[in-house]
């Protein structure tokens, strides 16, 4: 899903769908779901409403990206 050609973002925690999934909104208003893969599970910071995170997405699917820690 992710390559070499990825970009990465920076966004705001708008919801918590999970403890693995997130809804962020990009500076440009442009809202995905970010998730944490199962590898990244343990190194995971509380992730809350409101924080900045940074994600990786596929420039075909801008819905949804990985968050990058």
């Amino acid at each position: 899903m992710f390559g070499e050609d990825s970009i990465f973002a920076e966004g705001v925690v708008i919801d918590v769908r999970s403890d693995r999934v997130y809804e962020i909104e990009l500076a440009n208003g442009h809202r995905m779901i970010a998730f944490v893969t199962r590898k990244d599970r343990g190194h995971k910071k509380a992730i809350e409403t409101g924080m900045r995170i940074h994600v990786r997405c596929s420039p075909f699917d801008l819905s949804k990206g990985q968050v990058v820690f």
